[in-house]
Formats: C-alpha cells, sequence, structure tokens
C-alpha cells in the first residue's frame, strides 16, 4: 500500500472534494443491510446472493418466510441468516 505525507493527503482532498463521500457511500452500500430489521427483495436477493426471481421461487415453494405489504414482500434479515447457514457448504482443504 502506498504511502502519504499528511500534505499529499490534503492535496488530494482539496482536487477531489467529493473522494471520501463516494468512499463512505460504497461501503455503506456493502454494510447497511447487516444493520436493518426487514429487507426488500432486492436487498434479501444480494445478501442471499442470488437472483430476485430465485428469491420469488424459494418464496413460492415456502422455503423463507416473508411478509406481503400490497405488492411488496419484505425479509427479515434473521430468516435470512438462518436460510444462509443452511445452505453453507464446508469445503475442506486438500492441504
Amino acid at each position: 500500500m502506498p504511502k502519504f505525507t499528511i500534505y499529499q493527503m490534503e492535496e488530494h482532498f482539496k482536487t477531489h472534494p467529493n473522494y471520501l463521500k463516494d468512499v463512505f457511500r460504497e461501503l455503506h452500500k456493502e454494510t447497511a443491510i447487516e444493520f436493518k430489521e426487514r429487507l426488500t427483495s432486492k436487498e434479501a436477493a444480494k445478501y442471499l446472493n442470488i437472483s430476485v426471481k430465485t428469491l420469488d421461487n424459494l418464496c413460492c415453494d415456502r422455503k423463507l418466510s416473508y411478509y406481503k405489504f400490497g405488492k411488496k414482500r419484505e425479509f427479515l434479515l434473521k430468516d435470512l441468516k438462518k436460510y444462509r447457514i443452511k445452505k453453507e457448504k464446508y469445503i475442506p482443504s486438500l492441504y
């Protein structure tokens, strides 16, 4: 990792004023799900690393619990964590 002096960092932030905002925005996108109690279908699919269509199929097959508000579904994070742990596969090292 390159080393920067305080002066170099100050100059960088002066020439790129939105740099820190962009970094925090990206970090928030990746970690915000962990701080929510309920997730939308899109967020739940991202959390499970599956498509929204696959998530719909899991719901239709009653493999995942959800709440329905009108046409929208919401999922409890704790239910998604349980499902994810249940589907995890341990692959041992060959070494």
